[in-house]
């Protein structure tokens, strides 16, 4: 069983089905109360994700421009 003390990686994946191209394309998750959030990091070869500071359990973070057929994955500790 996980819980607080166990280290845990949560990853979430943005994706775009298309038609076309999306703009400022917000993920926004809240994550179980019985982990702690150590870090979010995320990850985008096309273009710009940013992540904003978590605030509680609260893990938001934009794609300012999301390719049709492309994944953003964000990275929760």
């Amino acid at each position: 069983v996980i819980g607080s003390t166990s280290p845990f990686q949560y990853q979430i994946n943005v994706a775009n089905a298309g038609p076309t191209d999306s703009f400022d394309v917000t993920m926004t998750d809240v994550i179980p109360f019985q982990f702690n959030i150590s870090s979010v990091r995320a990850s985008y070869s096309n273009g710009t994700i940013v992540c904003e500071p978590v605030s509680g359990q609260t893990v938001r973070c934009t794609v300012i421009r999301l390719r049709v057929g492309d994944v953003a994955r964000v990275f929760v500790n």
